[in-house]
């Protein structure tokens, strides 16, 4: 029965998926976005399943859905389709199913706020990618330099709003700075 609903619901996330795309970005002639080799997309959305799945696909929400999973998918935005999807009962972190920091050389990563870490972002730096995640209220993160038209921006203006060069977010940002050379 459960293998019978994965093949179902991967059959319908295709269907869904094929009918929903079409063309988004472009990076030829778009200064901003020409540096990158890719914009990739990283998210996840949860679906409640009838209460017998339970065992199978525990849920977050036991009150309201017993049983449900999560569909993660990761999405290039320069080739304009999906690269990856999985399925994990919602009650799995979400973090392991990012992609791997090797992949995101010269990637832009944008993800929403389940999936940050601190260790992830070192990472996704260390192997030259950049990314723009949505952090909860609990992250205060410190601006370690401002970028515009791919310059440094006067230090006035980087430390007027933040906390500049101070703990590990200061790091964070530096693989992404100026223009992009290969």
């Amino acid at each position: 029965m459960v293998a019978a609903f994965a093949h179902f619901m991967r059959a319908m996330l295709t269907r869904l998926l094929d009918r929903l795309r079409q063309e988004t970005l472009s990076a030829q002639g778009e200064r901003a976005v020409a540096r990158f080799r890719d914009i990739v997309i990283h998210d996840g959305s949860s679906f409640a399943l009838k209460g017998a799945l339970h065992p199978t696909f525990p849920g977050r929400f036991t009150a309201i859905a017993p049983a449900a999973v999560e569909v993660h998918a990761t999405y290039s935005g320069f080739a304009d389709e999906v690269c990856a999807v999985q399925v994990a009962p919602d009650q799995d972190p979400e973090r392991p199913f990012l992609p791997a920091p090797a992949t995101l050389t010269d990637c832009l990563l944008l993800a929403d706020r389940g999936y940050p870490g601190v260790a992830y972002f070192e990472a996704v730096r260390a192997h030259g990618g950049c990314f723009v995640v949505r952090l909860t209220r609990s992250y205060d993160p410190w601006v370690g330099a401002a970028w515009v038209e791919g310059t440094r921006a006067a230090a006035s203006i980087s430390r007027s709003r933040s906390r500049a060069g101070r703990g590990p977010w200061a790091s964070a940002s530096s693989s992404c700075r100026g223009p992009h050379r290969r």
